[in-house]
């Protein structure tokens, strides 16, 4: 009988060794998923992404901030780049072998879109139409993530870029509206070094003929930066003459960065 009882106590203390166990395995905090690019925000200097259709954004980090280089070259909204950045993280789902994953039937071969951020590649193939997750190829794996990077760059380049005027640092120093003299006036001053647009885009297919034509000179800079002024009403919008961007802002932006006439102002004196 003692014997019968001591066997019955070992039962027991194994049970209940096991039942532990696994209490402790079932409450163990779940490990935490790789992201897709393991990257220290402040450690990005470059973004580079390439479609298959030969479309691509370029985004550069300079001493005076972030700057689109492709397809124009403007300066960058840092904001919505490190919104982007933010976003490399995103959780990795599953894992497989490149054997395990055809690239053929995953989109992969080509890619539909090759993502680089400094030295580190990702390639974008398709989603599975099971679990809504995209392949991406990094090196010798085929990764399923819920991708938000791709939508992010659809929406093109133009939403990276900065609705300010004037680059980053630069102080205007006068003002000139086509052939008149250049104005230094406070107010015109000011009003070049806060203005932004409410919104930027490509120039205008086929191309407006400008009205006037302003030239902004900067502080330490040689060149004057030229400004084509496509119309006045119902907006005032701006052609870079660089790059042939359009900063569209309100027409009353009109008054405050459009030195009137010196021509006009002595008639009515």
């Amino acid at each position: 009988m003692k014997r019968r009882f001591l066997a019955l106590g070992s039962v027991l203390i194994v049970i209940g060794v096991l039942a532990f166990f696994l209490w402790q395995h079932a409450h163990r905090p779940a490990a935490a998923p790789s992201p897709l690019f393991a990257v220290a925000p402040d450690s990005v200097t470059a973004i580079s992404a390439h479609w298959a259709s030969g479309a691509r954004i370029v985004l550069r980090r300079g001493p005076h901030g972030w700057f689109l280089v492709a397809p124009v070259q403007a300066p960058a909204d840092a904001t919505r780049v490190h919104a982007f950045i933010d976003a490399l993280n995103e959780p990795v789902s599953r894992r497989y072998t490149a054997a395990a994953v055809p690239f053929t039937s995953a989109g992969l071969a080509p890619a539909q879109l090759r993502l680089r951020i400094g030295d580190r590649l990702a390639e974008f193939g398709t989603s599975n139409p099971a679990t809504g997750l995209r392949y991406v190829r990094r090196g010798t794996y085929v990764l399923a993530v819920d991708d938000t990077l791709l939508p992010r760059l659809a929406a093109g380049p133009w939403q990276f870029l900065s609705t300010r005027l004037l680059p980053p640092g630069a102080v205007p120093q006068d003002v000139q509206l086509n052939d008149e003299p250049a104005l230094d006036e406070p107010r015109l001053l000011a009003a070049w070094a806060q203005a932004r647009a409410t919104s930027v885009g490509p120039g205008d297919y086929p191309p407006s003929k400008p009205v006037a034509q302003v030239r902004v000179h900067l502080a330490r800079s040689p060149q004057p930066l030229v400004f084509n002024v496509l119309s006045r009403h119902p907006q005032l919008r701006l052609e870079r003459a660089s790059s042939k961007l359009v900063y569209r802002l309100p027409a009353t932006a009109a008054s405050q960065l459009l030195p009137a006439s010196v021509h006009a102002r002595a008639a009515g004196s």
